[in-house]
């Protein structure tokens, strides 16, 4: 039987896009001869349309719809389904909601955070509650258009990224009930299985960066150790490949620095795990501008959450455009679009 495409890749979120575009994964994969589809749900995004249009890629957009998966949904999803208690990063996230709610002294923000915490006392007493939800979550996942999509790519291999993701999910779904069509968990980043919770769909195969991703499929979801293949992290290949290359200069006459001179490269973290680190950055700005360190300039990186999202801190964007200068250049993040 011939498939009209070899692999299908979703991608619904800015860091697998990385992972699969700016490491030219799904390039290599035409080069090596295969029809290659990415899925993703705004297809006339800037960085798609860079980085995959002149590629010969075919672009697929779908964005779905639900009643069920609103964002009040979403943040409930662990308190139905995790032992938030044995999950650290799922408690941090608890005690962090918690303790916003109550310095701001919202009241609703801080009634509903209780009451999902008491769901989630019932639920981890009685765990038919959870396979109840379990079932009529799946239920949700069935989808028309996702069907459809999925038919009408007829391909090999559909590859998640990101499955706790509605749109992931309901594709996965459907391309686990298409008999043409082998599906593929291939995480786009390291914290995915512990920190973000159950995933609605799995897959019949997984891909893992290494021996600790493998130990967490099998703990958390009971995989066959066979159905799990070791790769490495794909996005971390590009430094060698850039290694000793001179590539960076031009990047630094387009943020207006001079190309012969040292610089420093400071790459950000989210405001909700380093809220001092915007002070550490104004700090070496302005000692840089005084030429505290000899003819040094200063690229700082934000984190695409220091931007957008549901981490930043709103006042971080107008104190990072302060710092600019001569020798100090902000690398603002093209973001993918929310949906």
């Amino acid at each position: 039987m011939n498939n009209k495409f070899d692999v299908a890749y979703i991608v619904s979120h800015g860091f697998a896009a990385r992972m699969v575009l700016q490491t030219d994964l799904l390039v290599k994969l035409k080069q090596a001869g295969l029809k290659v589809a990415l899925i993703t749900p705004d297809k006339a995004d800037q960085n798609l349309v860079e980085n995959v249009a002149k590629s010969g890629i075919e672009i697929i957009e779908y964005k779905p719809s639900s009643t069920l998966w609103n964002s009040e949904y979403i943040r409930l999803r662990k308190y139905l389904f995790e032992d938030i208690k044995k999950n650290a990063a799922l408690w941090e996230k608890h005690q962090h909601d918690l303790n916003i709610a109550k310095l701001r002294s919202s009241f609703l923000p801080l009634f509903k955070i209780r009451i999902f915490y008491l769901i989630y006392l019932v639920f981890n007493h009685f765990p038919l509650l959870r396979k109840l939800i379990a079932g009529l979550e799946k239920k949700s996942l069935h989808d028309p258009v996702a069907n459809a999509i999925i038919k009408n790519l007829d391909s090999r291999l559909v590859i998640s990224t990101y499955p706790v993701n509605l749109m992931e999910s309901r594709l996965l779904y459907a391309a686990n009930k298409y008999a043409a069509t082998k599906t593929i968990i291939h995480l786009l980043s390291w914290d995915n299985i512990t920190c973000k919770g159950y995933f609605p769909q799995l897959a019949d195969y997984y891909i893992s960066w290494g021996d600790i991703m493998n130990r967490e499929f099998i703990s958390y979801y009971n995989i066959d150790e066979k159905r799990i293949f070791k790769t490495g992290v794909p996005h971390f290949d590009l430094h060698f490949e850039v290694r000793g290359s001179l590539v960076y200069k031009n990047i630094l006459k387009q943020k207006g620095l001079n190309p012969d001179l040292p610089y420093l490269f400071f790459a950000m973290s989210a405001p909700y795990f380093s809220p001092n680190e915007i002070d550490i950055v104004e700090w070496l700005a302005k000692k840089i501008d005084e030429n505290e360190f000899g003819e040094l300039s200063l690229i700082v990186r934000p984190h695409p959450q220091n931007v957008k999202g549901n981490m930043p801190d709103k006042t971080w964007i107008d104190r990072l455009k302060k710092i600019e200068s001569s020798r100090v250049s902000v690398d603002w993040p093209k973001l993918v679009k929310s949906k």
